[in-house]
């Protein structure tokens, strides 16, 4: 029974009870009265069906003397107003200890009756969510089976849908299937219950004639580097890219022959033109020596920078195999007449691609050497080159 009815029950037999009395103080109070009148009829009252969590929660009450407290304490600590101890006197630290003794048994007492209270007052609400904890996690449990199960099954149909539509994939893409995988053009958007297999396969084969499209206008550019081109495109889906991929190539081609070109003009060469260095002989597998070339003449040609940069990178090695960083410090060209020393760090080389770059720097009158080694490398080998040759003077 609810506390109401319970109440009312109590008033309909005449007994009375506390406003504040708990259910369990008015049930005993209705059980004595049925053992003292065993011969009075009584009408049973029957709770009607749970269908959720019914509480009744009657507010705690708690009564402390906080006032008469509060003052007390105020009392004892107004002994210690305008009391300043010293460290350095014997006296102040014994009375100190005397006095922590004494504050600290008033801030026990006043602490471990707070949490006993506190315990006391809690305890029903912790029985109460403990208890209802449990129940609701038992409805959690089969829930959580239950969604497992629906899980399973709504992972199958995805399976099964998505291999359908590979099947209908491969069998209308014909050679493209072979060279794009069905996962690169596969929308996950397919295998919702909201889109039906015809709209999926329609969209699917709107995917397979745009990649049929693609690849026929790359076809159909003449490009240099065709297969490339080609490659690329199955690789990214992007035509453009596939293009701009192949172009990329051919200007590279055409770079390096310029360079080579520029170092072997062949028969016709100006006799009186500046001297330049010839390819430097490939040493020893083992280790490849720092190539030391000769200086040369430092005659400045009218070069544009960045077509010298241009020309520097191609000799390095077609497709951005190797990475140049130049410091662009401000270049001399005829106008100022200034000839300073200038650094270009290359981040990797191989001999063949130093021996290219040097050709390319000696054909425009630059004088200097290559150093195998990272720029901390190199300027220790000169420290130590520098200290060598002190101490020999």
């Amino acid at each position: 029974m609810k506390a109401a009815d319970l109440r009312s029950e109590c008033a309909r037999r005449g007994i009375g009870m506390p406003a504040k009395a708990t259910k369990a103080t008015m049930a005993a109070a209705l059980a004595e009265d049925d053992a003292a009148h065993p011969e009075v009829a009584r009408a049973e009252v029957i709770e009607p069906p749970v269908d959720g969590l019914v509480l009744s929660v009657v507010p705690c009450e708690i009564s402390a003397n906080f006032d008469a407290l509060e003052a007390r304490v105020d009392g004892i600590l107004s002994r210690y107003d305008g009391w300043e101890p010293s460290a350095d006197s014997g006296g102040d630290l014994e009375a100190i200890k005397c006095e922590k003794r004494l504050l600290k048994d008033l801030y026990d007492q006043i602490e471990v009756r707070r949490k006993a209270a506190k315990n006391e007052a809690m305890a029903p609400i912790n029985a109460m969510d403990a208890r209802a904890s449990g129940i609701a996690g038992k409805v959690k449990a089969v829930r959580d089976r239950l969604v497992a199960v629906e899980k399973e099954a709504e992972d199958w149909r995805k399976g099964e849908k998505k291999a359908l539509l590979r099947e209908h994939y491969e069998a209308f893409a014909g050679a493209i299937a072979e060279l794009v995988p069905y996962d690169k053009i596969h929308d996950e958007r397919w295998l919702n219950k909201g889109v039906p297999m015809p709209k999926a396969e329609e969209e699917l084969e709107a995917r397979v004639e745009a990649v049929a499209e693609g690849w026929e206008r790359i076809k159909g550019k003449g490009l240099e580097f065709q297969d490339a081109a080609e490659a690329r495109f199955f690789e990214t889906l992007d035509c453009a890219g596939a293009v701009e991929w192949a172009e990329k190539l051919a200007r590279d081609r055409r770079k390096i022959e310029e360079l080579k070109e520029l170092a072997d003009p062949g028969p016709g060469r100006d006799p009186g033109a500046t001297e330049r260095p010839g390819p430097r002989p490939a040493p020893a597998p083992a280790r490849a020596p720092d190539p030391d070339p000769a200086p040369v003449p430092f005659a400045p040609p009218a070069h544009d920078p960045e077509a010298l940069a241009d020309m520097l990178v191609a000799a390095a090695g077609a497709k951005g195999a190797l990475r140049l960083a130049m410091e662009r410090v401000p270049v001399s060209f005829p106008g100022d007449g200034a000839a300073v020393p200038r650094v270009m760090a290359i981040e990797s080389a191989t001999v063949e691609q130093a021996t290219r770059i040097g050709a390319a720097a000696g054909a425009v009158g630059v004088t200097g050497r290559f150093m195998r080694g990272t720029v901390e490398e190199v300027c220790q080998r000169l420290s130590r080159e520098r200290m060598e040759a002190a101490h020999g003077q």
